[in-house]
């Protein structure tokens, strides 16, 4: 009985190999970075932890590729990243369905920063 040996080093073990998945995620097939888009609401309704919680599943869950999703109930925002802009009246809609009102909403291009703040 010919079996191979079970990978147990390292914390990949398992994992499929890059050639498997393809490219890096941020990198597409031509080798260049994908641009990434900031989409940024104004929501006021906001007052706790629990909201922004509540205000970034509602995101997740309306957007599914979105990234680096977040909330501030002092600020009264949430901003998340995606590889593609998305249809803000769609977002309003969805987060005026939850109880919260979305006032604004803008999409804007994203430069990921290097080490420090720079680029």
């Amino acid at each position: 009985m010919n079996r191979k040996p079970a990978q147990t080093k390292g914390c990949g073990a398992g994992a499929p190999t890059r050639e498997q998945t393809g490219l890096r995620r941020w990198i597409n097939k031509e080798r260049k970075i994908i641009d990434m888009v900031k989409t940024t609401l104004k929501i006021e309704g906001m007052m706790c932890g629990m909201c922004e919680a509540h205000i970034c599943d509602v995101i997740r869950r309306a957007v599914p590729d979105a990234k680096k999703v977040s909330a501030s109930h002092t600020k009264k925002e949430a901003a998340f990243l995606t590889e593609a802009a998305v249809d803000t009246a769609f977002l309003k809609r969805v987060i005026d369905e939850t109880g919260y009102t979305c006032v604004g909403a803008e999409s804007a291009p994203y430069e990921k920063k290097g080490w420090f703040g720079r680029t």
